[in-house]
């Protein structure tokens, strides 16, 4: 691994540095692979130069903790030297273990754990502010805490007082929404910016929705000021950095690929959308969804083409989007980064494909032959394949056969080949992201949401943006 220094930086990895150098409590909202983890490694490297931090523990998930963190920290100049240690795991004997090191084996400048181990780690060394060993705590995905009743927050909120220095760094700021920013500002500034409880949060800048008034679940949604408000109030500590403001990025294309339900199976879609309940005629089978929730699961199944029943057995109902990967799988010239969203989708698409599919873990070399070009298909489950991961040589081409409600999902799995990381590569590819959605379904809701979610986040984004450059820091 060649070793890269201060030259090397991206112009913005300097801008992200120097902001957690002035600000001892601030968030970075970069999107994915756009460099945050070795702009925070150059501030890390002059904090501890300057004497300013003693020890840091990043907080991550697994397999950032684990690989991308150490990798970044090879491969910097300023931050290759610096000593470090990884504690992952999350049974009991792993925390034993990890409690043992980290009392025992001498300290380290840079202790990296994983977001699970981090309400264990909190309630055994923050006992007293004596026994708690950091002083700064960067938080790398700081949306993994996005509700108050969480135990990660409330790890958080316990030992907020006791650290010097806190760094938050996600492309998901507001994945979910407004709704979600009160915990990440809370543990920023402890209530000074966006109020002292989440309650009083949702009081000052939301509202019930009248359509949802008198259920048993109201839905708040954003005053005609939140957005603006919001963001004012945070452009201080707050850095967005959109790298296409500085690197050659080609505008992504999305292809949606729509399948019609023949009128036999829309029929029974109908009935089943109504009356939330269906029987498949082929297996014998009931399918029952006792509330709206489980029906929307149930519906996304259907369109897939295969529904779990109550005991977990798998009842097919149609080979559409079967048929649509076949036909791509005859004329692509290309290799796909295949996003599934069930085991029964993974096993009828394997069916399908053959030795063409390679599901995401099976081999240790699955990385380099993917990067490679040695693999038509590499088949993953969203949440699986994630944070940290480069996977941009292999193709920019991404094809989800099932939908998923979840923004950092989408965006994650298509971060890995498209937009950004292309381009730190040297290439001029697009993100190619092909769909394959039913008509008329709950996809298309789906879709819908997502799109919502994402002008939601990005209208956040621009929105702190501008309130810097009005009141410049």
């Amino acid at each position: 691994m060649s070793i890269r220094t201060r030259k090397d930086r991206r112009p913005y990895q300097t801008t992200i540095a120097d902001h957690i150098v002035e600000h001892p409590f601030c968030a970075i909202w970069a999107g994915m692979g756009a460099g945050k983890t070795g702009g925070a490694l150059d501030a890390l490297d002059r904090l501890f130069c300057f004497g300013d931090v003693r020890r840091v523990l990043v907080v991550a998930p697994k397999r950032v903790a684990s690989i991308s963190w150490p990798d970044e920290i090879a491969e910097w100049s300023f931050a290759h030297d610096r000593t470090f240690r990884v504690h992952v795991g999350g049974n009991g004997n792993s925390r034993s273990k990890i409690e043992r090191t980290i009392n025992t084996a001498g300290p380290v400048e840079i202790d990296l754990i994983n977001w699970d181990n981090l309400p264990w780690l909190v309630e055994t060394f923050a006992r007293k502010k004596s026994t708690w060993l950091w002083d700064m705590v960067v938080l790398d995905e700081s949306s993994m805490f996005k509700k108050p009743s969480t135990k990660r927050f409330k790890a958080l909120r316990k030992i907020r007082r006791v650290v010097d220095r806190v760094v938050e760094l996600t492309g998901t700021p507001s994945s979910n929404g407004l709704l979600t920013l009160w915990t990440q500002a809370f543990v920023l500034d402890q209530g000074d910016r966006l109020f002292k409880t989440y309650t009083a949060y949702q009081q000052a800048f939301f509202n019930v929705d009248p359509a949802t008034m008198y259920s048993d679940h109201p839905k708040l949604i954003p005053k005609p000021d939140a957005l603006e408000t919001i963001s004012a109030k945070l452009s201080d500590v707050v850095l967005t950095i959109d790298p296409t403001d500085w690197l050659d990025v080609e505008t992504s294309i999305y292809n949606r690929l729509r399948v019609e339900l023949p009128p036999t199976l829309r029929k029974q879609y109908t009935e089943f959308e109504d009356q939330m309940f269906t029987e498949i005629e082929a297996s014998g089978g009931d399918i029952e969804a006792p509330n709206v929730a489980v029906l929307k699961g149930k519906l996304a199944q259907f369109c897939n083409g295969a529904m779990y029943d109550a005991d977990r057995v798998v009842h097919e109902v149609h080979d559409l989007k079967l048929d649509v990967l076949k036909e791509l799988a005859e004329t692509a010239t290309d290799p796909f980064l295949l996003a599934f969203s069930y085991r029964h989708d993974w096993d009828r698409i394997k069916r399908v494909l053959g030795k063409a599919a390679t599901l995401f873990g099976d081999d240790p070399r699955i990385l380099e032959r993917w990067n490679a070009g040695d693999l038509p298909f590499l088949c993953a489950h969203p949440a699986s394949i994630g944070h940290g991961l480069s996977l941009q040589h292999g193709s920019n081409n991404v094809l989800w056969f099932g939908s998923t409600y979840n923004l950092e999902h989408f965006l994650q799995f298509n971060e890995r080949v498209g937009g950004v990381r292309q381009a730190q590569s040297g290439y001029k590819r697009p993100l190619i992201c092909h769909s394959i959605v039913v008509a008329d379904s709950v996809e298309e809701e789906i879709a819908a949401a997502l799109s919502s979610k994402t002008a939601t986040q990005d209208s956040l984004k621009a929105a702190v943006t501008r309130a810097r450059e009005k009141c410049p820091v």
